[in-house]
């Protein structure tokens, strides 16, 4: 499970924090027209996407969120590389609707990235630089209503850092139901290979661990409550689910 934390933790912080591309560009003060080319607003996404403008608005909260100011001087630390630090632990206070609502953008993060760029995030051979890539790629994506959706719940994880909201404690029992209701959907060996991967994620290959973080946020999604919100939870704390010392066998068969 820590494996699988350092992957999202990373994506976290490539997605919504966009850490690399504002430690190495100094970003401009918002123009009253934005259909100019990336290159002069210093936006890394194309006119074309919706996030190029979405990105301007969230480069303007940033650069104009006092709290997060207040929060720089008092850390030493420039607010640019701030927010992305604040984003990760953040998601952790974020009510289950809005923390739901991230994982499939990291979803499409990991899904994007072929076996061997997945083997190097988790042995840690890829840094956030290399991961940037494929995230900005994701995100240039996005439709209209995604593409807003992620930067207010990038909004609101900061916020809720900033504020010192509560961290929302983790049902591993719950997340460990929705680990067996996972297993349940899948083919007799597909579910039994999940669950053994699960239960040992540390000793797995980088290429098993990949297509097992894959198997999490791609059936998760689809899981009723409580155990939706209980995986999301889980796979921004890195704790490991509990019950799953059932063995495959005493699953019930797949209709």
């Amino acid at each position: 499970m820590i494996l699988m934390l350092a992957i999202l933790n990373f994506a976290i912080k490539s997605v919504g924090g966009l850490q690399h591309f504002w430690a190495t560009h100094t970003p401009r003060e918002p123009k009253a027209v934005v259909n100019v080319s990336p290159d002069e607003e210093g936006n890394p996404f194309p006119i074309s996407s919706p996030a190029h403008r979405e990105f301007l608005e969230f480069r303007d909260w940033i650069m104009h969120n006092r709290k997060l100011q207040v929060a720089s001087n008092a850390g030493g630390v420039d607010r640019r590389k701030l927010f992305g630090q604040l984003t990760s632990k953040g998601m952790a206070r974020l009510p289950t609707d809005l923390l739901e609502g991230y994982m499939p953008f990291i979803e499409k993060v990991v899904g994007s990235l072929d076996n061997t760029a997945c083997g190097n995030l988790v042995t840690g051979e890829m840094n956030l630089a290399g991961l940037t890539p494929y995230t900005y790629q994701v995100i240039a994506s996005l439709d209209k209503a995604d593409a807003k959706k992620l930067f207010l719940i990038e909004k609101a994880a900061i916020d809720a850092q900033l504020d010192n909201l509560p961290i929302i404690p983790v049902s591993t029992a719950d997340a460990g139901a929705g680990v067996i209701k996972i297993a349940e959907s899948l083919s007799p060996d597909e579910a039994k290979s999940f669950l053994v991967s699960v239960e040992n994620l540390r000793s797995e290959s980088a290429e098993k661990t990949c297509e097992t973080v894959r198997t999490i946020f791609s059936h998760g999604s689809s899981l009723p409550e409580p155990y939706r919100g209980a995986i999301a939870r889980m796979l921004v704390s890195g704790r490991k689910p509990s019950g799953l010392t059932r063995r495959y066998e005493d699953l019930p068969p797949k209709e």
